[in-house]
């Protein structure tokens, strides 16, 4: 099992309407949420903000304690669990990188088009995201 934390960031839209952050890896060529393997010693939430901060260049805070939890398998026979928590993005300077290329914020409404993975549209809804309560 490879465990893995990524994040869910939102930010208010220029319209009021919330926008979450999907990130383009060239690897993979596909949108989906920053997330990343757990490094010896930190916990879920610390490896989630430093994904987050590595993958996008948002330093965000987490805003709920409670997170998501989506498991896959992977092609090595292995099976990746990755734990999202709810952010709100602070500050972004995204700087292009070896895992992602771009940085979009989709409105929360139109997110589910853009996503590759309808695992990762079931992580936003999970948290609520469609009701605007944050």
């Amino acid at each position: 099992m490879i465990t893995a934390a990524g994040g869910v960031v939102f930010r208010e839209g220029i319209n009021g309407s919330l926008e979450i952050c999907l990130i383009h890896r060239p690897r993979y060529d596909d949108w989906t949420l920053p997330k990343g393997k757990v490094e010896v010693g930190e916990t879920l939430a610390q490896a989630a903000l430093r994904e987050v901060e590595e993958e996008t260049g948002i330093k965000a805070e987490i805003v709920q304690d409670q997170t998501q939890v989506v498991k896959y398998p992977l092609e090595t026979d292995l099976e990746k669990e990755v734990h999202y928590f709810l952010m709100k993005s602070l500050v972004q300077n995204f700087t292009k990188n070896e895992e992602s290329d771009e940085c979009l914020w989709v409105d929360v409404n139109l997110v589910e088009s853009k996503l590759t993975f309808s695992r990762d549209f079931g992580v936003i809804t999970g948290f609520d995201l469609l009701l605007g309560e944050y």
